[in-house]
């Protein structure tokens, strides 16, 4: 049975795009990691796929945790252990699932961990609108079951509906809920585009285009309005001509850019929504450079590499593309998120009466 390299990531607490990088002897993996990665892989294929077991300790990236200094003995109900659900709303849009970058992996693995600091076990249920989403809920409510944390990225507000079934306490992960029945914690989208805005803005900027996907998320629903926000307290005008979408998937989105760069007037700053737009400018970038020498226009080569491009992206782009970027980038605490909502959440369940809030995790602008 051959070993998966997500297995792999979840073993040593690491991305499994991390993995991607070591196994496949590309830069951006340090060497301990790459050593353990590979020791790793190696002993799975001498035993049929399987990991060895975990002794006294627990992975934490490249350090090791004893069990009985942070893990506490699971509280039990009728004698079984208590369980965390993560349940994650599927709405098909390859935003947590099939995604073209992993960058839930250490997620799940901080979930995983932070759950048994606190003495729970952990378990990952997706919510698939399209299938039989009422077991889910009724799984949730069991007795077993100590509290839910709502991986809401993919969620639709129709889907309240639903999930207010769930009678447990319950954390909302990427996604802000308005009433206030439960806490939730988000990303700072406007303060994420607000980052990126100001950077150009001060650079000298006063035009600007927003290059968005297809996708329709509240992620992305608040870094657009927070777009127009940003505009409209500078004094500048914004039409729809602004608003670019280049697709869903890294391949369309590479084109689609090529396109938008080829003509890109050289006094207007390009705002990149996500980190699969952030990838295809990198590849269409590196094309147009491989057929007329330079991106930005009336510059040689020397001169372009000198000069940030008037480009800020949103969000991670894998490490091995890190360097090849050339423009800011903003980003986002997606594990400090992780241990905030899993403390939320044993809050919750000591004291199930108190206080609803609502915390934004701030991101961080990367030259």
């Amino acid at each position: 049975m051959k070993v998966k390299m997500v297995d792999i990531a979840r073993y040593l607490g690491v991305s499994k795009s991390t993995v991607s990088l070591a196994v496949n002897d590309k830069p951006g993996v340090n060497e301990d990691t790459k050593r353990e990665i590979l020791s790793l892989l190696d002993y799975a294929n001498k035993h049929d796929g399987q990991l060895p077991m975990k002794n006294t300790a627990v992975t934490e990236g490249r350090e090791a945790i004893t069990q009985k200094e942070n893990i506490k003995e699971a509280p039990t109900v009728n004698g079984h252990s208590q369980i965390v659900k993560i349940v994650i709303a599927n709405h098909q849009k390859d935003v947590l699932k099939n995604a073209e970058m992993d960058l839930w992996t250490e997620v799940l693995v901080t979930f995983d961990r932070e759950a048994k600091k606190y003495g729970w076990m952990n378990t990952v249920t997706y919510l698939d609108m399209a299938d039989d989403p009422v077991q889910v809920i009724e799984d949730c409510n069991q007795s077993i079951v100590a509290g839910v944390i709502l991986f809401a990225t993919e969620m639709e507000e129709t889907d309240m509906n639903l999930i207010q079934n769930i009678h447990k306490p319950m954390i909302f992960y990427d996604y802000e809920v308005d009433e206030g029945t439960y806490s939730s914690i988000c990303i700072d989208n406007k303060m994420a585009v607000r980052l990126a805005f100001e950077h150009l803005y001060k650079k000298g900027y006063r035009k600007f285009q927003y290059l968005c996907t297809g996708k329709n998320i509240y992620n992305f629903q608040v870094r657009r309005d927070s777009f127009k926000t940003c505009l409209a307290e500078k004094g500048l005008a914004f039409d729809e001509s602004m608003m670019i979408p280049v697709g869903n998937t890294v391949e369309e989105m590479t084109k689609l850019t090529e396109d938008v760069l080829m003509d890109h007037p050289k006094d207007t700053a390009l705002i990149l929504e996500n980190f699969q737009i952030s990838i295809a400018v990198i590849y269409a970038l590196n094309k147009i450079r491989a057929m007329r020498g330079s991106f930005l226009p009336q510059a040689d080569d020397n001169e372009e590499r000198t000069a940030e491009l008037p480009i800020a992206g949103i969000d991670e782009i894998p490490t091995y593309l890190q360097g090849m970027a050339g423009f800011a980038r903003v980003k986002i605490p997606h594990v400090d998120r992780a241990v905030m909502a899993m403390d939320l959440l044993h809050r919750e369940i000591i004291n199930p009466d108190s206080g609803k809030v609502h915390i934004y995790a701030s991101p961080k602008l990367i030259l």
